[in-house]
C-alpha cells in the first residue's frame, strides 16, 4: 500500500509538470515550460533513487510482528519493522514470558491470526497445559476460533476416541500412556505391555469401533473375554492374533487381573467419571488424521493433572503417527500443520524427542511457550538442549525471576566490541585496542520490558543468501480482538453406545465397576504395605 501511494503521488506531480510544459508551449510561456521541465526532472530523479533503493532493500517474507530495533550490535542499533521469516517459522519457536507479559496474546494469538490471514487453508493444534480458558476466548475474538475444543475438565467439549487408528499404532500408543516408564524392575510393565499387544489387535481386527471402555471391560470381566474370543473367531480374525490372545486368556482369571492391576488402575480414569464420555466416543467429532488433511484446528484444554498428562501423551503419540505417515508418503505433498504447546513443561514423556524429530521433517513445526525457568526445568535436560538446537526463533517477553532472566541473557548471546586500554611501562604510557565480548542484554533489561514487548532472536538470509542470526527488541503488533463477540463452548456430549463393539454397555454396571476398582485398590494397597 505504501508503495502504491508513493507511485500515485509521483505520477500526479509528474502530470502537473507535463501539463506546465504543454501549456507553456501553447501559451508561449518560457517560464511555465521551464518550471514544468524542472518538476518532471525532479520526479524522474527521485523515482530512479527510489527504485534503486528497492533493489537494495531486503524483502523478507514472513510474519511482520511489529516495529523494533536491531540490536545484534547494541552499540549500533537500527530501527526497522521486524519480520520472522516463513522459513524460520516452519522450524518452530520458543517463547518465554511471565504472567501479564503479553506472551499468550502477542505470540500465541498473534501467530495464529497471521496464519489464518496468510495461509487460511492450513490447520493447527494447541495443547494447553495451563488451563486458562482466556486463550481459547481470545482466539475466537481474533477471528481464529478453533474448529474443535477438547477439555479434560470442562463439561463442554467435543469428543475423541483414543483407540482410533491402525491396530499396531493403537497398541504402541496405549503402552506409552497407560504403562509408565520405570527405572526399577520391569516385570509388571513387561507383563502389561504383553497384555496390550495380545488384546488390542484382537479388538481392532473385529471391525466395529472400539474404545478404552471396551478394553477395560475385556481386562476385568470374564464373560466379556469369552465373548470377545467367540466374536473374533466368527469374524475370521487371523489365527496368529487369535492364538496370542488365547495364550493370555488361558491364564487363571485372578492371575490375569493381578498381573495387570496397575494397567487396569491407570485405565480406570479414562473410563469412569463425569467427563470420560468424550474420550470413548465410537463416532468422535475429532479425528486427528482427518483434521490435518482438511486443515482443521483443534484446541486441547488439558489443565495439568496426572490424567491430563496421560491424555496429552496419547494425543502427541497420535501426531507422531501422522508425522510418520507423512514421511512415508512424502511431506512435500502435505500442507503445514503447526503444533503449539502452551506451558507444557510437566507433560513431556520419553518418546517426545523422537516424535519431535519426525514432526520437524513432516512440515509439523513444534512451538513451545513457557512462563518461567521452573517450567523449563520440568523438561528433560537432553530434550531442552534439543529445543535450543532445533527451534529457530527464541522470543523472550518480560520475566522477573533471576534464573529465567539469566537463562534468557545466556541464550541471546554476546557481541564483540573494541575498547581502548591504557598501560604503563616504566616512564612510558601505552594505548592498546582490546577485543571484548559483552552480553547483548542484561537481566534488568528483561524485567523492564513492557507488555507485548520482547527480545527476538531468529534466522534470516541476507542479500547474498548467507544465514544471519539477528537480535531484535520489538513491540509486537497486537492481534485485533472483537470484545463484542459472545463465545460459547461446545455442549456436553454423551457416549454413543449403539455404533460400536458395546462390551462396556453390555457387561459393566456402576456397581460392578465400583467392586472391580475397590478390589484392585485393595490389592495394590496390600502390596504397598508389604513393601
Amino acid at each position: 500500500m505504501e508503495r502504491f501511494i508513493k507511485f500515485i503521488a509521483g505520477l500526479f506531480v509528474f502530470t502537473i509538470g507535463l501539463n506546465l510544459v504543454v501549456f507553456g508551449f501553447i501559451l508561449d510561456s518560457i517560464l511555465g515550460s521551464f518550471i514544468g521541465v524542472l518538476i518532471m526532472a525532479v520526479v524522474l530523479v527521485l523515482s530512479f533513487k527510489y527504485l534503486k533503493s528497492l533493489t537494495k532493500k531486503q524483502i523478507i517474507q514472513g510474519w511482520r510482528i511489529g516495529k523494533g530495533t536491531d540490536i545484534t550490535n547494541p552499540d549500533h542499533p537500527v530501527n526497522l519493522v521486524v519480520t520472522i521469516p516463513t522459513k524460520a517459522l516452519s522450524l518452530g519457536f520458543l517463547g518465554v514470558g511471565a504472567p501479564g507479559s503479553g506472551k499468550t496474546v502477542s505470540l500465541g494469538v498473534g501467530y495464529l491470526q497471521h496464519l489464518n490471514r496468510s495461509i487460511p487453508e492450513q490447520g493447527w493444534s494447541i495443547i494447553d497445559g495451563k488451563g486458562d480458558i482466556d486463550y481459547y476466548l481470545d482466539l475466537a475474538r481474533a477471528g481464529v476460533k478453533p474448529d474443535y475444543f477438547l477439555s479434560s475438565e470442562l463439561p463442554g467439549s467435543n469428543t475423541i476416541n483414543l483407540m482410533d487408528g491402525e491396530p499396531l499404532d493403537v497398541t504402541d500408543r496405549c503402552t506409552r500412556f497407560l504403562i509408565p516408564t520405570t527405572e526399577s524392575t520391569t516385570f509388571y510393565s513387561d507383563e502389561q505391555k504383553a497384555t496390550l499387544f495380545k488384546i488390542i489387535p484382537l479388538l481392532k481386527y473385529l471391525g466395529p469401533a472400539v474404545s478404552l471402555r471396551d478394553l477395560y471391560t475385556v481386562l476385568t470381566v470374564n464373560e466379556a473375554q469369552i465373548e470377545l474370543l467367540q466374536l473374533a473367531k466368527a469374524a475370521g480374525v487371523d489365527e496368529t492374533v487369535l492364538n496370542l490372545a488365547r495364550s493370555w486368556f488361558d491364564l487363571d482369571y485372578e492371575d490375569r487381573v493381578s498381573l495387570n492391576k496397575g494397567l487396569i488402575n491407570r485405565l480406570y480414569v479414562f473410563v469412569a467419571g463425569a467427563h470420560t464420555d468424550r474420550f470413548n466416543a465410537y463416532q468422535p467429532d475429532i479425528n486427528i488424521s482427518e483434521c490435518m488433511a482438511k486443515g482443521k484446528s483443534i484446541f486441547f484444554h488439558l489443565p495439568f493433572s496426572d490424567f491430563a498428562v496421560s491424555t496429552a501423551v496419547a494425543i502427541v503419540e497420535v501426531f507422531g503417527i501422522e508425522a510418520k505417515n507423512r514421511q512415508l508418503t512424502g511431506p512435500d505433498l502435505a500442507s503445514g500443520y503447526p503444533l503449539l504447546f502452551e506451558d507444557y513443561g510437566g507433560f513431556f514423556h520419553s518418546n517426545f524427542g523422537p516424535i519431535s524429530s519426525r514432526c520437524r521433517s513432516a512440515k509439523m513445526p513444534l512451538n513451545f511457550t513457557f512462563q518461567s525457568m521452573a517450567h523449563l526445568q520440568k523438561v528433560d535436560s537432553t530434550f531442552m538442549d534439543e529445543i535450543d538446537d532445533t527451534v529457530q526463533s527464541k522470543i523472550f517477553f518480560r520475566v522477573m525471576g533471576s534464573k529465567t532472566a539469566a537463562f534468557a541473557v545466556q541464550l541471546l548471546g554476546e557481541y564483540e566490541t573494541r575498547e581502548l586500554g591504557q598501560s604503563r611501562h616504566g616512564d612510558r604510557d601505552g594505548m592498546s585496542v582490546q577485543h571484548v565480548r559483552n552480553e547483548r542484554i542484561t537481566e534488568q533489561n528483561m524485567r523492564e520490558l513492557n507488555e507485548g514487548e520482547a527480545y527476538v532472536s531468529t534466522l534470516i538470509k541476507d542479500k547474498q543468501g548467507n544465514n544471519k542470526n539477528p537480535l531484535y527488541k520489538v513491540q509486537f503488533n497486537q492481534p485485533e480482538l472483537d470484545p463484542s463477540l459472545v463465545i460459547s463452548l461446545p455442549d456436553t456430549v454423551s457416549h454413543n453406545d449403539g455404533d460400536g463393539l458395546g462390551l462396556w454397555a453390555k457387561y459393566m454396571t456402576p456397581s460392578k465397576l465400583k467392586a472391580i476398582h475397590s478390589k484392585i485398590n485393595e490389592q495394590m494397597a496390600g502390596e504397598a504395605t508389604a513393601l
